[in-house]
């Protein structure tokens, strides 16, 4: 089960996302909470649209909904598996 976001790792999604790093922010959140890919990616998408209402002056670039997040998602998930895999491979040494 997944948990809430504590205040301080909102903090730092925040800052990547402020940095345009959308994918630190999700491996963070998903890290932190329990979250699956799906609803990580859709949790950070919205907390940066929400904040880039708010305080745009603070991004980087502008946050975009949707685009371009098939590799986004490709990569974080190539990176998952890979890091499994070292995983097992370390649990079996």
């Amino acid at each position: 089960m997944a948990e809430a976001p504590s205040e301080q790792l909102l903090e730092e999604i925040r800052a990547d996302i402020f940095s345009g790093k959308k994918i630190q922010a999700i491996k963070k959140l998903r890290k932190g909470t329990g979250l699956g890919l799906a609803e990580a990616k859709k949790f950070t998408e919205n907390l940066a649209a929400e904040t880039y209402k708010q305080s745009p002056e603070k991004f980087s670039t502008p946050p975009t909904q949707g685009a371009g997040c098939s590799a986004s998602v490709f990569c974080l998930l190539l990176v998952s598996l890979v890091e499994d895999r070292q995983l097992k491979e370390h649990v079996h040494e």
